[in-house]
């Protein structure tokens, strides 16, 4: 479960944001009140200078002791400084609110509790903010992180899909989404997942662990042969059979093997190869993707979107972008020698989204 730590981030609930451009019209010229203290302590906070920050939330809260935003803003401060518990007892009376508040403060309860190895607890939390808010996208994700520690890959799997359709672009969740399926030797959903976080994130610590699941994927069964130049191949039965996928399944390592035989002969570089295999495989998962009739999410959420991408002109420059930490000082260099390619890749996930029905 590498790094699935890093996946979990908190956000602040977006409400403050408004409250602080209404408060601060009137704060101008006067005493500081208790929305400018928040102010204040937020800008410290996001300087990575916490103690002072909480120093401003709790002045907040002397002005204004019901203050949801200060209460709210110290417990994150307090979360974020390694005082998770310490902020507990603002964020239970927070949970308890009938506001847009409360399912934030439920959500950062999950988290503390699921950082003190208590998922019973931190599920409980998470689920109870989702009755405040079902769009909240950050307990949806966070629950299917939760369930994905105790190996529950059905109740993952099902977190994952509404964070998804919540918000497509959050690169987490599609690294969620890849883990789970990646767990379940479900590797077609798991490599296409895992591109689109890496298309999303390309430059991250997450994706420096990312790149490597796509060769841990495509070189699953393949082992060396009795000469220089053959290979055995072992396929899992139950992963095509069981799927839904089983044709992706038995493409992956046929396309690795056609890319081994092309690295002997020195044909093409490795990034060259990998564009080529991917497109291989995008257009295979196209082909399927109107006669299958199981994992229904992610023939109708990836398929089209990567099937529209490998019949683009943007697989090289796409293939440059997720390969970013594996191949650096290459695939940088190609990118500001080709600009323009960026451009209509971006251009292009602009006009394609993910269908999310």
């Amino acid at each position: 479960m590498n790094c699935l730590h890093l996946a979990m981030k908190i956000c602040r609930p977006y409400l403050v944001s408004l409250i602080f451009i209404c408060f601060s019209l009137f704060s101008f010229g006067q005493q500081p009140d208790a929305a400018a203290f928040v102010k204040e302590g937020i800008t410290l906070h996001d300087e990575g200078k916490y103690a002072e920050a909480i120093e401003k939330y709790k002045q907040a809260l002397k002005l204004d002791p019901n203050n949801e935003n200060a209460a709210y803003e110290l417990a994150f401060s307090l979360y974020s400084s390694k005082n998770g518990k310490d902020a507990i007892p603002y964020l239970e009376k927070l949970a308890k609110s009938p506001s847009k508040m409360s399912a934030g403060a439920c959500d950062l309860l999950g988290s503390i509790y699921d950082d003190d190895h208590k998922p019973d607890k931190a599920i409980a939390y998470y689920k109870k903010g989702l009755a405040a808010d079902n769009t909240y996208q950050r307990l949806h994700y966070n629950l299917g992180i939760a369930y994905l520690r105790q190996n529950k890959y059905s109740e993952a799997e099902a977190y994952a899909v509404n964070a998804l359709k919540l918000d497509p672009n959050h690169a987490g969740s599609h690294w969620l989404y890849a883990m789970i399926n990646f767990n379940q030797n479900k590797k077609g959903p798991a490599l296409i997942a895992f591109c689109n976080f890496l298309l999303l994130e390309p430059q991250t610590p997450r994706a420096q662990e990312a790149y490597p699941y796509l060769d841990k994927i495509f070189n699953a069964g393949i082992t060396p042969g009795s000469g220089k130049t053959s290979y055995n191949l072992t396929l899992d039965a139950n992963s095509l059979n069981k799927t839904g996928t089983g044709s992706i399944e038995m493409s992956l390592p046929l396309a690795q093997l056609a890319d081994i035989e092309l690295a002997n002969k020195n044909i093409g570089t490795p990034v060259e190869r990998l564009s080529n295999k991917l497109t291989s495989i995008f257009k295979i998962v196209g082909e399927l993707k109107n006669n299958s009739a199981n994992n229904a999410f992610f023939w109708t959420f990836y398929a089209p979107y990567f099937d529209s991408l490998s019949h683009s002109n943007n697989m090289p420059a796409f293939t440059r972008i997720i390969s970013l930490t594996a191949y650096k000082d290459e695939n940088t260099k190609w990118l500001q020698e080709h600009e323009n390619a960026i451009t209509e890749l971006n251009n292009w996930a602009t006009s394609n989204q993910h269908n999310i029905n």
